[in-house]
């Protein structure tokens, strides 16, 4: 389960090795660009809800699904339930803008979007598995469906 615990900067300078935290969100009066590094998101105050979200599923192991630099050719897969391999899926950067009603733009290829894929969360029926099954000792399947 995530809890989120908010602090302020100044009262927990030094602490985030001794708090426990997994991670932490900083925030900046300043604009920066945002990013995930060493456990932690830094944002800036004026980042988009979208952005917020966008760093935020990086803490899910999930990756960025457009090119860098700007332009070029990334591959990107993902493990299914199962544990095999998804289709190589090779994605352009296109300035990290959605176009149009272009359906593959998502969380992950858009910094202005905030729609999300099943793909997004093999990840988490993979661990959910791995838990049951030492747990119970027994084979357990899960797989992500949207509703």
């Amino acid at each position: 389960m995530y809890q989120i615990v908010w602090v302020d900067a100044q009262d927990s300078a030094g602490t985030a090795e001794n708090d426990h935290s997994h991670y932490a969100i900083y925030f900046n009066e300043d604009e920066v660009h945002e990013h995930v590094g060493s456990g932690h998101v830094e944002l800036s105050y004026s980042s988009t809800h979208e952005i917020f979200a966008h760093e935020f599923i990086h803490f899910l192991s999930i990756a960025d699904e457009y090119g860098k630099p700007k332009g070029s050719a990334t591959l990107v897969r993902y493990y299914q339930p199962d544990g095999t391999l998804a289709p190589n899926m090779v994605v352009f950067s296109r300035g990290f803008k959605k176009h149009g009603n272009d359906k593959r733009w998502n969380i992950m290829s858009s910094n202005d979007s905030t729609n999300t894929e099943v793909k997004h969360a093999w990840n988490i029926a993979i661990e959910a598995q791995e838990l049951m099954r030492a747990e119970t000792g027994r084979e357990i399947k899960c797989d992500i469906v949207r509703q």
